[in-house]
Protein backbone atom coordinates (compact mmCIF):
# COMPACT_ATOMS: atom_id res chain seq x y z
CA UNK A 1 0.00 0.00 0.00
CA UNK A 2 1.90 3.06 -1.27
CA UNK A 3 -0.22 5.34 0.93
CA UNK A 4 1.69 4.12 4.01
CA UNK A 5 5.20 4.04 2.50
CA UNK A 6 7.30 6.91 3.86
CA UNK A 7 10.83 5.84 2.90
CA UNK A 8 13.25 3.06 2.03
CA UNK A 9 16.31 1.35 3.41
CA UNK A 10 18.75 -1.28 2.16
CA UNK A 11 18.96 -3.26 5.39
CA UNK A 12 16.42 -4.49 7.91
CA UNK A 13 17.90 -1.87 10.23
CA UNK A 14 19.63 1.31 9.20
CA UNK A 15 19.18 4.73 7.64
CA UNK A 16 15.87 5.52 5.93
CA UNK A 17 16.08 7.27 2.56
CA UNK A 18 13.29 9.38 1.08
CA UNK A 19 14.11 8.18 -2.43
CA UNK A 20 15.81 5.17 -4.00
CA UNK A 21 19.09 6.05 -5.71
CA UNK A 22 22.09 4.09 -6.88
CA UNK A 23 24.49 6.23 -4.84
CA UNK A 24 22.60 5.47 -1.63
CA UNK A 25 22.70 1.75 -2.37
CA UNK A 26 26.44 1.82 -3.12
CA UNK A 27 27.05 3.68 0.11
CA UNK A 28 25.18 0.96 2.00
CA UNK A 29 27.57 -1.63 0.54
CA UNK A 30 30.61 0.22 1.81
CA UNK A 31 32.55 -0.30 -1.41
CA UNK A 32 31.72 0.00 -5.11
CA UNK A 33 34.08 -2.90 -5.76
CA UNK A 34 31.59 -5.31 -4.18
CA UNK A 35 28.85 -4.51 -6.69
CA UNK A 36 27.92 -7.51 -8.84
CA UNK A 37 24.77 -8.61 -10.61
CA UNK A 38 24.42 -11.29 -7.96
CA UNK A 39 24.58 -8.56 -5.28
CA UNK A 40 21.65 -6.76 -6.86
CA UNK A 41 19.64 -9.97 -6.90
CA UNK A 42 20.46 -11.04 -3.34
CA UNK A 43 20.20 -7.73 -1.51
CA UNK A 44 16.77 -6.51 -0.44
CA UNK A 45 15.09 -3.12 -0.52
CA UNK A 46 12.72 -2.40 2.39
CA UNK A 47 9.80 0.01 2.22
CA UNK A 48 9.00 1.46 5.65
CA UNK A 49 6.14 3.40 7.22
CA UNK A 50 6.19 6.47 9.49
CA UNK A 51 7.30 4.34 12.44
CA UNK A 52 10.21 2.84 10.46
CA UNK A 53 8.53 -0.56 10.28
CA UNK A 54 9.10 -2.52 7.07
CA UNK A 55 5.83 -2.97 5.18
CA UNK A 56 7.26 -4.64 2.07
CA UNK A 57 10.56 -5.78 0.56
CA UNK A 58 11.92 -6.89 -2.80
CA UNK A 59 15.27 -7.52 -4.53
CA UNK A 60 17.29 -4.39 -5.31
CA UNK A 61 17.59 -5.73 -8.87
CA UNK A 62 13.94 -4.81 -9.44
CA UNK A 63 14.69 -1.18 -8.53
CA UNK A 64 17.30 -0.64 -11.24
CA UNK A 65 15.69 1.65 -13.81
CA UNK A 66 17.36 3.13 -16.87
CA UNK A 67 16.99 4.09 -20.50
CA UNK A 68 19.79 3.40 -23.00
CA UNK A 69 20.40 4.26 -26.65
CA UNK A 70 22.25 1.32 -28.26
CA UNK A 71 22.90 1.02 -32.01
CA UNK A 72 20.02 3.34 -32.80
CA UNK A 73 17.55 1.53 -30.53
CA UNK A 74 15.97 2.64 -27.26
CA UNK A 75 16.03 0.13 -24.41
CA UNK A 76 14.26 0.53 -21.08
CA UNK A 77 14.83 -1.45 -17.90
CA UNK A 78 11.93 -1.54 -15.44
CA UNK A 79 10.98 -3.89 -12.56
CA UNK A 80 13.79 -6.29 -13.44
CA UNK A 81 13.07 -6.63 -17.15
CA UNK A 82 14.41 -5.10 -20.37
CA UNK A 83 12.14 -3.69 -23.07
CA UNK A 84 12.87 -2.35 -26.53
CA UNK A 85 10.81 0.74 -27.32
CA UNK A 86 10.11 2.17 -30.75
CA UNK A 87 11.97 5.48 -31.02
CA UNK A 88 8.93 7.18 -32.50
CA UNK A 89 6.89 6.27 -29.43
CA UNK A 90 9.52 7.72 -27.09
CA UNK A 91 9.44 11.02 -28.99
CA UNK A 92 5.64 11.12 -28.98
CA UNK A 93 5.41 10.40 -25.26
CA UNK A 94 8.07 12.96 -24.38
CA UNK A 95 6.34 15.67 -26.42
CA UNK A 96 2.95 14.90 -24.85
CA UNK A 97 4.36 14.94 -21.31
CA UNK A 98 6.34 18.16 -21.87
CA UNK A 99 3.13 19.86 -23.05
CA UNK A 100 1.45 19.04 -19.71
CA UNK A 101 3.89 21.01 -17.55
CA UNK A 102 2.27 23.93 -15.73
CA UNK A 103 3.51 26.62 -13.37
CA UNK A 104 1.59 26.88 -10.12
CA UNK A 105 3.31 29.48 -7.92
CA UNK A 106 0.70 29.07 -5.17
CA UNK A 107 2.22 25.69 -4.28
CA UNK A 108 5.11 26.26 -1.84
CA UNK A 109 8.33 24.25 -1.79
CA UNK A 110 8.07 20.77 -0.30
CA UNK A 111 9.87 20.66 3.03
CA UNK A 112 7.74 18.28 5.06
CA UNK A 113 7.86 14.86 6.69
CA UNK A 114 5.27 13.45 4.30
CA UNK A 115 2.61 14.40 1.78
CA UNK A 116 -0.09 14.68 4.43
CA UNK A 117 1.85 17.32 6.34
CA UNK A 118 2.55 19.20 3.11
CA UNK A 119 -1.10 19.17 2.03
CA UNK A 120 -2.25 20.42 5.42
CA UNK A 121 0.31 23.24 5.34
CA UNK A 122 -0.72 24.32 1.84
CA UNK A 123 -4.39 24.42 2.83
CA UNK A 124 -3.54 26.37 5.96
CA UNK A 125 -1.30 28.96 4.30
CA UNK A 126 -2.69 29.37 0.78
CA UNK A 127 -5.89 31.32 0.33
CA UNK A 128 -8.63 29.47 -1.49
CA UNK A 129 -7.12 26.02 -0.98
CA UNK A 130 -9.28 23.38 0.70
CA UNK A 131 -7.84 20.19 2.18
CA UNK A 132 -9.50 17.06 0.78
CA UNK A 133 -6.64 14.69 1.59
CA UNK A 134 -7.71 11.69 3.72
CA UNK A 135 -11.41 12.54 3.34
CA UNK A 136 -12.28 9.10 2.01
CA UNK A 137 -15.74 8.72 0.51
CA UNK A 138 -17.41 5.33 0.68
CA UNK A 139 -18.81 4.84 -2.80
CA UNK A 140 -19.38 2.17 -5.40
CA UNK A 141 -20.37 -0.72 -3.16
CA UNK A 142 -18.32 -2.99 -0.96
CA UNK A 143 -15.45 -1.38 0.88
CA UNK A 144 -14.49 1.05 -1.92
CA UNK A 145 -13.16 4.33 -0.54
CA UNK A 146 -12.48 7.18 -2.92
CA UNK A 147 -10.11 10.08 -2.26
CA UNK A 148 -11.25 12.76 -4.69
CA UNK A 149 -8.03 14.79 -4.54
CA UNK A 150 -5.58 16.21 -2.01
CA UNK A 151 -6.30 19.91 -2.48
CA UNK A 152 -9.12 21.77 -4.23
CA UNK A 153 -8.49 25.38 -5.23
CA UNK A 154 -11.03 28.15 -5.69
CA UNK A 155 -10.06 28.07 -9.39
CA UNK A 156 -11.44 24.50 -9.48
CA UNK A 157 -8.06 22.83 -9.71
CA UNK A 158 -8.15 19.26 -8.38
CA UNK A 159 -4.61 18.83 -7.09
CA UNK A 160 -3.03 15.44 -6.36
CA UNK A 161 0.33 15.62 -4.57
CA UNK A 162 2.81 12.74 -4.66
CA UNK A 163 6.46 12.47 -3.75
CA UNK A 164 8.08 10.38 -6.46
CA UNK A 165 9.30 7.03 -5.11
CA UNK A 166 8.96 4.87 -8.19
CA UNK A 167 6.68 3.99 -11.09
CA UNK A 168 4.15 2.23 -8.87
CA UNK A 169 3.44 5.32 -6.79
CA UNK A 170 2.83 7.41 -9.89
CA UNK A 171 0.62 4.79 -11.54
CA UNK A 172 -1.56 4.94 -8.44
CA UNK A 173 -1.53 8.75 -8.59
CA UNK A 174 -2.54 8.95 -12.25
CA UNK A 175 -5.32 6.39 -11.79
CA UNK A 176 -6.64 8.21 -8.71
CA UNK A 177 -6.92 11.47 -10.63
CA UNK A 178 -8.71 9.81 -13.53
CA UNK A 179 -11.23 8.11 -11.23
CA UNK A 180 -11.94 11.39 -9.42
CA UNK A 181 -12.66 13.29 -12.63
CA UNK A 182 -14.90 10.50 -13.96
CA UNK A 183 -16.98 10.42 -10.79
CA UNK A 184 -17.21 14.21 -10.56
CA UNK A 185 -18.60 14.51 -14.06
CA UNK A 186 -20.70 11.36 -14.35
CA UNK A 187 -21.97 10.36 -10.91
CA UNK A 188 -24.57 12.55 -9.21
CA UNK A 189 -24.57 10.44 -6.03
CA UNK A 190 -20.81 10.88 -5.70
CA UNK A 191 -21.11 14.66 -6.12
CA UNK A 192 -23.52 14.71 -3.19
CA UNK A 193 -21.08 12.81 -0.98
CA UNK A 194 -18.25 15.10 -2.07
CA UNK A 195 -20.21 18.26 -1.27
CA UNK A 196 -20.84 16.91 2.24
CA UNK A 197 -17.11 17.24 3.03
CA UNK A 198 -16.49 20.53 1.20
CA UNK A 199 -17.14 24.09 2.41
CA UNK A 200 -19.97 25.90 0.66
CA UNK A 201 -17.50 27.98 -1.37
CA UNK A 202 -16.08 24.90 -3.09
CA UNK A 203 -19.13 22.65 -3.52
CA UNK A 204 -19.75 21.24 -6.98
CA UNK A 205 -23.56 20.99 -6.89
CA UNK A 206 -25.88 18.20 -7.93
CA UNK A 207 -26.00 19.02 -11.67
CA UNK A 208 -23.29 17.78 -13.99
CA UNK A 209 -20.45 20.34 -13.88
CA UNK A 210 -19.00 21.96 -16.96
CA UNK A 211 -15.82 19.93 -17.44
CA UNK A 212 -14.09 22.90 -19.05
CA UNK A 213 -14.18 24.77 -15.74
CA UNK A 214 -12.09 22.13 -13.96
CA UNK A 215 -8.43 21.23 -14.18
CA UNK A 216 -6.79 18.06 -12.91
CA UNK A 217 -3.30 18.86 -11.61
CA UNK A 218 -0.69 16.26 -10.73
CA UNK A 219 1.87 17.83 -8.37
CA UNK A 220 4.93 15.56 -8.47
CA UNK A 221 7.73 16.20 -5.98
CA UNK A 222 10.89 14.70 -7.43
CA UNK A 223 13.72 16.65 -5.83
CA UNK A 224 16.45 16.60 -8.47
CA UNK A 225 15.41 19.74 -10.31
CA UNK A 226 15.45 17.94 -13.66
CA UNK A 227 12.74 18.52 -16.30
CA UNK A 228 9.75 16.18 -16.10
CA UNK A 229 10.72 14.15 -19.18
CA UNK A 230 14.13 13.46 -17.63
CA UNK A 231 12.99 12.90 -14.05
CA UNK A 232 10.36 10.23 -14.72
CA UNK A 233 11.06 6.74 -16.11
CA UNK A 234 9.63 5.99 -19.54
CA UNK A 235 6.78 3.81 -18.30
CA UNK A 236 5.69 6.52 -15.86
CA UNK A 237 5.69 9.04 -18.70
CA UNK A 238 3.69 6.63 -20.86
CA UNK A 239 1.11 6.07 -18.10
CA UNK A 240 0.84 9.82 -17.54
CA UNK A 241 0.26 10.48 -21.22
CA UNK A 242 -2.48 7.85 -21.39
CA UNK A 243 -4.20 9.15 -18.25
CA UNK A 244 -4.05 12.72 -19.55
CA UNK A 245 -5.63 11.64 -22.83
CA UNK A 246 -8.55 10.06 -21.00
CA UNK A 247 -9.06 13.10 -18.78
CA UNK A 248 -8.96 15.40 -21.81
CA UNK A 249 -11.53 13.11 -23.42
CA UNK A 250 -13.93 14.08 -20.64
CA UNK A 251 -13.42 17.72 -21.64
CA UNK A 252 -11.38 18.53 -18.52
CA UNK A 253 -8.04 20.33 -18.55
CA UNK A 254 -5.04 18.45 -17.16
CA UNK A 255 -1.54 19.52 -16.20
CA UNK A 256 1.53 18.59 -14.18
CA UNK A 257 3.53 20.79 -11.84
CA UNK A 258 6.72 19.97 -9.97
CA UNK A 259 6.89 21.90 -6.69
CA UNK A 260 10.38 22.81 -5.60
CA UNK A 261 11.75 20.52 -2.91
CA UNK A 262 14.02 21.56 -0.07
CA UNK A 263 14.62 17.88 0.56
CA UNK A 264 17.34 16.98 -1.92
CA UNK A 265 17.23 13.68 -3.75
CA UNK A 266 19.31 11.29 -1.65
Amino acid sequence: DWNVVRGFRFRERGDVHADITLDAFLESLGSRATLRASTLRSRRMYAVDDAGTAVDAWPVDRCVSCELEVDGGTFVRSTGRWYRVERGLVSQVNAAVAALVRSMPELPPYDDANEGSYNARVARTRRGMVLVDKKLLVHGGGASRIEFCDLLSEQKQMIHVKRYCGSQTLSHLFAQGLVGVNLLLNDREFRGKLDAVLPRSHRVGSSRPDAREYELVYAIVEGSGRPLVEALPFFSRLTLRNAARQVAGFGCRVGVTMPASRIAAV
